[in-house]
């Protein structure tokens, strides 16, 4: 057989299992055809002990490059998944690394395991780096993907010297560590230093950043969108007519919460009638509640205006959403989620959910994770608002809905925070609960944002007027 390339294949189902005789309770027939002929022997599932889930959906392998599952990297994955079965996206990233990896130890022939050379050129982790760093400036990867790409394999040679089963015992170590420290503030503002291990072999990723440029780092960079930008996009979206993803956009306008949280809503928590609430609802988000929040955070509470909710309640009480839900599986279930699609389909599934999926007997295509919402956006909003605003540079994520949030509430507050500091400080303290920060840091960046723009922008003006006179008076002298 022709080698190809090592890479990675996901399996649709994978289930931990060990050989087991023909008559053992759960015994499954294993079939092998080959060139020797044909091998049959018995496996059966491994039982949970200590571990939250033995099946898996879509699991990563890598391939060598005659085709053969790299049986390391393989079992290293499965350890991986062990820990933290509901990360398989995390889990492909880290294989499609090692892929690469493997790739460029087959095409430098060296061994994964060969740490013989007492020079550091002479091993396969250092001559990565250098490879890696070829790339960068070759321009065929970038520096972030690089410094990635290191890091898992740093993450992979740590985990096979502690496990004693794989038996890697090197002559000379993979790499020099050396100890660090890196300032933060903590929760409460304060200034800290965090020591860390770094090594010799890791591949820095300056986080660069862009003096003019509008945005806010919030779990991402975030671009509030302007009043008239909301006007336009809210507007487009009632032209259109899809009473979903109206309602999905105004909750995260009107909440700050991100997408995994506003498509996890479920039915049961828009059955109050809204003459039974009093002032604003807090809705409950996190484990346990069925409505998914970024990292699990638990025990947060999603703050939604009383008008808003009357509508949420009214579209999850109408004929439309009822007739969505009877094409789902759920069908009137209060754990069915609010918004659906016209086939009945949830927009996105949540960690809950996908858990239980796994478990049951269905082959399994991939998770839903807001695709539609995102295609919705990109190929039906986007062109819309352009042609509105007559704007044809004019783009934005879901997620930038959550800045917009938080800078509407900031605006509200403005000219009474720039009078008193007291009212500043709890701006910042009412809005660090209204979005779930950990950092006190992020969200100073939205109190900062505005007076910082106005000091870029006046800077801009101020000098180029100066450059203007230098040039054209100076010259003229």
């Amino acid at each position: 057989m022709p080698d190809i390339t090592p890479r990675c294949e996901h399996l649709p189902i994978f289930e931990l299992s060990r050989v087991c005789d023909a008559d053992s309770a759960g015994a499954r027939q294993v079939v092998l055809l080959g060139k020797a002929g044909k091998r049959t022997y018995y496996r059966e599932p491994v039982q949970a002990k200590g571990i939250r889930t033995t099946r898996f959906t879509k699991f990563p392998v890598v391939l060598c490059g005659d085709g053969s599952p790299w049986d390391v990297a393989c079992l290293y994955l499965i350890d991986r998944a062990k820990l933290k079965p509901q990360a398989i996206g995390t889990l492909s990233s880290i294989a499609r690394d090692l892929a690469q990896y493997r790739a460029f130890l087959e095409e430098f022939d060296f061994r994964w395991d060969d740490f013989s050379s007492a020079e550091p050129f002479g091993l396969p982790t250092y001559q990565y780096r250098a490879h890696l760093l070829h790339e960068i400036r070759a321009g065929r990867v970038s520096n972030s993907v690089a410094s990635r790409r290191m890091a898992n394999v740093i993450s992979f040679y740590r985990h096979v010297q502690r496990r004693d089963r794989f038996a890697f015992r090197p002559a000379f170590s993979p790499w020099q560590e050396k100890s660090a420290s890196i300032s933060y503030r903590d929760a409460q503002g304060f200034e800290q230093a965090l020591g860390i291990t770094t090594t010799d072999i890791s591949i820095a990723s300056p986080k660069s950043s862009y003096a003019w440029e509008k945005t806010i780092d919030d779990g991402g960079k975030l671009r509030p969108l302007p009043q008239e930008e909301q006007e336009a996009v809210i507007a487009v979206l009632r032209e259109l007519g899809n009473t979903e993803m109206s309602l999905i956009h105004e909750s995260a306008l009107l909440t700050g919460a991100r997408a995994q949280t506003v498509l996890t809503f479920r039915l049961k928590h828009f059955s109050r009638p809204p003459s039974e609430i009093t002032g604003d609802y807090k809705l409950r988000c996190g484990p346990g509640t069925g409505i998914d929040t970024k990292r699990q955070k638990a025990d947060v509470y999603l703050t939604i205006p009383k008008l808003f909710y009357e509508r949420l309640y009214i579209y999850a009480h109408s004929e439309r959403a009822r007739l969505r839900r009877e094409k789902s599986k759920l069908k009137e279930s209060p754990e069915n989620y609010l918004f659906l699609t016209q086939h009945g389909k949830s927009f996105y599934e949540s960690v809950d959910d996908r858990a239980a999926d796994r478990d049951s007997d269905t082959l399994l295509r991939s998770a839903k994770i807001g695709q539609g919402l995102r295609k919705f956006i990109a190929e039906r909003v986007v062109p819309a608002v352009r042609a509105k605003l007559n704007n044809p540079d004019f783009s934005y994520s879901f997620h930038d809905l959550r800045a917009t949030f938080g800078m509407n509430f900031v605006d509200f507050f403005e000219k009474q925070m720039e009078m008193n500091r007291e009212k500043r400080k709890w701006v910042m303290n009412q809005l660090r609960e209204l979005m779930w920060h950990k950092s006190l840091a992020t969200t100073e960046r939205y109190v900062d944002y505005r007076r910082n723009m106005h000091m870029l922008k006046s800077a801009e003006d101020g000098w180029g007027s100066h450059l203007i006179h230098l040039l054209c008076v100076g010259a003229s002298e």
